[in-house]
């Protein structure tokens, strides 16, 4: 999301002189640009990112250096999918959880400024679909698990 604000002054300076007026018009343009990140939080065991509210996965995933897996984000169609996706977060932000069958939702999964996280049953994410007020959770990899039994486990062996 970005933010312009652009100030324009002008000043004017007449000068008579014997048969010579001279104006003088000087005008100034600032313009300040504020950008916001796209990116809310990563999570530090795989490639789910959580995106600040208005943007698409597209933009959160290429602010990470990452590419959006929309198949993967198929994939969260559970509210027990969800819930494993949002726990992958220092600060989940969802108080309540919420299914969705709207045709529509092609922004699902993601959390609202509400503090609602919503899944779609559809199975119809995209990358580029984006919500005012809503920040997606968006596969940015190869490695985004919905649930234990995928996750990643090291086992070390000591023989003594």
């Amino acid at each position: 999301s970005t933010t312009t604000t652009t100030t324009t002054t002008t000043s004017t300076t007449t000068t008579t002189t014997t048969a010579t007026t001279t104006t003088t018009t000087t005008t100034t343009t600032t313009t300040t640009t504020t950008t916001i990140a796209p990116v809310v939080a990563e999570s530090a065991n795989n490639d789910w990112v959580h995106g600040e509210a208005d943007f698409s996965c597209t933009d959160v995933c290429a602010a990470v250096g990452g590419s959006c897996d929309a198949n993967a984000m198929k994939n969260v169609n559970t509210i027990a999918e969800l819930r494993f996706v949002v726990n992958q977060f220092a600060n989940p932000p969802c108080n309540t959880f919420k299914m969705s069958s709207r045709i529509t939702k092609q922004n699902l999964p993601a959390s609202t400024t509400e503090n609602m996280c919503k899944v779609s049953t559809r199975r119809i994410a995209t990358c580029d679909a984006h919500k005012q007020g809503t920040g997606r959770y968006c596969c940015c990899g190869d490695y985004c698990p919905i649930k234990t039994s995928q996750l990643s486990t090291t086992t070390t062996t000591t023989t003594t």
